[in-house]
């Protein structure tokens, strides 16, 4: 196989992660620095990864931006860009770029067909609908919105649309508004996915937002929910997890920040939740004190920076005894932590 051959199994397929580590078998066999790329974001994901590997996918990324992005480097905004397990996940485009002369510059880019979430400019109803009915398009799990005021305009089209997931930003009140009418409109009836950015996010934020839901009955409607925001308040976080739980308990829930993402899967045995933390532990024990879902299995995969000391971990051991979950996997580098 070939290194086009691999990459177009890829697009053709971008969750599958077989495929992906094919490709990087065939892009390292042709001695092309993606194949070290991707190997080495598999082995972020696994937990795995050292703080050398993490420079080194830094440095691979900066070097060859243009390259992997192809002409979608010119339109996004460099802040947006996620690449996952070697591949565009998502990233957002700039003021500008859904202008009918630019749109054809990127409309086509090969990156294009392996992401999944695309970040929007806040559109007026008619060039919204003109750029997610475009045919490269159809492909992604959804898009991501800088606010609902065109949702309404999508929700009366005829034909469904072919999105799983929709994203949108806004306060609690705008939320809860948002989130009805993909719950109720006749064109998003696949939409299996909320993602909800939280503006002002913080406990009482997440409380009114949880509390409109619940108003309107959104607790069965979707399969998946995920709250997100650049608040860096972790405690808030855990509380967030919990509460997500409680309200949808049979849905995949998350939530995430800069520096941390938590996820629960229910299941028959109890919830499996996976922490991703970054480099400030810190901010999973923060994480941790607040989350109040007792009998759930943990694994945590932190990214690097200094270990926590020996009251830290006291500390965690203290709110595992609270949780008394099934499982609890750390860092190794952290050393054994006895429930």
């Amino acid at each position: 196989m070939n290194v086009d051959d691999a990459l177009a199994k890829v697009h053709l397929a971008p969750d599958d992660d077989a495929a992906k580590l094919v490709a990087a078998d065939v892009l390292l066999e042709a001695k092309d620095p993606r194949g070290e790329f991707i190997a080495l974001q598999f082995k972020d994901w696994r937990g795995e990864a050292e703080k050398e590997d993490r420079t080194r996918v830094a440095a691979l990324l900066s070097k060859h931006w243009d390259r992997w992005l192809g002409p979608l480097a010119e339109v996004v905004e460099p802040d947006s860009v996620v690449f996952e397990k070697g591949f565009l996940r998502e990233c957002r485009l700039v003021e500008g770029a859904c202008a009918p002369s630019v749109i054809e510059t990127w409309n086509k880019a090969p990156a294009l067909r392996e992401m999944r979430e695309l970040g929007v400019p806040d559109l007026d109803a008619a060039e919204l609908i003109r750029l997610l009915e475009r045919p490269s398009l159809q492909h992604l799990l959804g898009p991501r919105l800088l606010s609902g005021r065109a949702l309404q305009a999508l929700a009366t089209r005829e034909t469904p649309w072919p999105f799983t997931s929709f994203g949108v930003r806004g306060t609690a009140k705008a939320l809860v508004s948002s989130a009805v009418i993909l719950a109720t409109g006749q064109a998003f009836v696949r939409l299996k996915r909320l993602s909800l950015s939280l503006e002002r996010f913080g406990r009482s934020a997440v409380a009114e937002l949880l509390k409109g839901l619940t108003k309107y009955q959104l607790h069965e409607r979707f399969d998946a929910l995920h709250v997100e925001t650049m608040n860096n308040d972790s405690g808030a976080l855990g509380y967030t997890l919990t509460a997500l739980s409680r309200f949808a308990p049979h849905a995949v829930v998350s939530v995430e920040h800069p520096h941390l993402s938590g996820r629960l899967v229910p299941g028959d045995a109890g919830p499996e939740v996976v922490i991703r933390g970054g480099a400030i532990a810190s901010h999973v024990f923060d994480f941790v004190r607040a989350f109040d879902v007792p009998r759930a299995s943990f694994t945590l995969h932190q990214s690097g920076g200094a270990l926590p000391g020996e009251s830290e971990l006291d500390a965690l051991r203290n709110d595992l005894r609270r949780l008394k979950p099934r499982r609890a996997v750390f860092p190794a580098a952290w050393g054994v932590v006895d429930v």
